[in-house]
């Protein structure tokens, strides 16, 4: 089983069940759709951002006429401790999305950074019947706080790498958005003599996001004191439940 800051969000009810760590430092980067093709082409000179022409030409020439690329970044910054039954955790994330269905159509690009801080705690519940056999009941809590910066544009290529040199239009054209998001997951474990568990978890019981368009750098200081017009809503729950089973040998006959 996967455990630390690896499942930190799986189950509050898992920190029971997890050995002590102490977290300064991750990066991990994940590739996907086609991004190692476009990533490759640029390593090898075929694209250049400064020649939008010929990067147009260079993609109907290796036949990526149309395009879907994601980049998933979660790091550098992952500090947390794990330990007596519970744990909290600051992280962030980074991600890119590109969808784009034909060379000149409009493509779907959307940029977006996370900075999230979780704390969980369990409590575990041992009850025992006779010398050996015992089960245990373990419920979890884990409340998380988001920070998202979000910014989704819809431009063919050519528009968007022109907005690459002028930044302050490209916010004035597609408003970068700041979330807040709360959030609190509840979930629990049932362990049954170290061999059957039933896990299950509730995760954003409760969690409101709140939107604040920005049009320009000097307005993202002063986000959560000026007028600018404000949505909400409420993230979807999610229910999760889960079946394990870790036999040891002594039970199973000999062959």
């Amino acid at each position: 089983m996967v455990q630390g800051f690896d499942s930190f969000y799986n189950n509050p009810g898992l920190l029971a069940y997890y050995d002590d760590e102490i977290s300064f430092f991750k990066l991990n980067v994940n590739l996907k759709g086609d991004a190692l093709d476009v990533l490759n082409l640029y390593l090898g000179g075929d694209l250049s951002p400064d020649d939008p022409a010929a990067l147009l030409t260079t993609l109907q020439d290796k036949g990526l006429t149309n395009l879907l690329v994601g980049l998933d970044i979660n790091g550098p910054l992952s500090i947390g401790v794990i330990g007596n039954n519970w744990g909290w955790y600051l992280k962030n994330s980074t991600n890119v999305y590109l969808d784009l269905p034909g060379i000149t159509s409009t493509a779907d690009i959307v940029l977006r950074e996370d900075l999230v801080f979780s704390a969980g705690i369990a409590v575990p519940f041992k009850m025992r019947f006779g010398d050996s056999f015992f089960l245990e009941l373990v419920p979890g809590v884990m409340s998380r706080t988001t920070l998202r910066a979000e910014l989704r544009i819809e431009e063919d290529l050519l528009g968007f790498m022109g907005y690459m040199s002028d930044f302050s239009s490209l916010l004035a054209d597609f408003p970068l958005n700041i979330s807040p998001m709360f959030a609190l997951d509840a979930g629990f474990v049932i362990n049954v003599y170290d061999i059957v568990s039933l896990s299950g978890v509730v995760k954003d019981i409760y969690t409101p996001i709140l939107k604040y368009p920005v049009s320009s750098l000097s307005d993202a200081l002063g986000i959560f004191t000026s007028g600018n017009d404000t949505t909400g809503n409420l993230v979807y729950r999610e229910i999760n439940f889960g079946l394990s089973s870790d036999i040891p040998l002594e039970y199973y006959p000999i062959l």
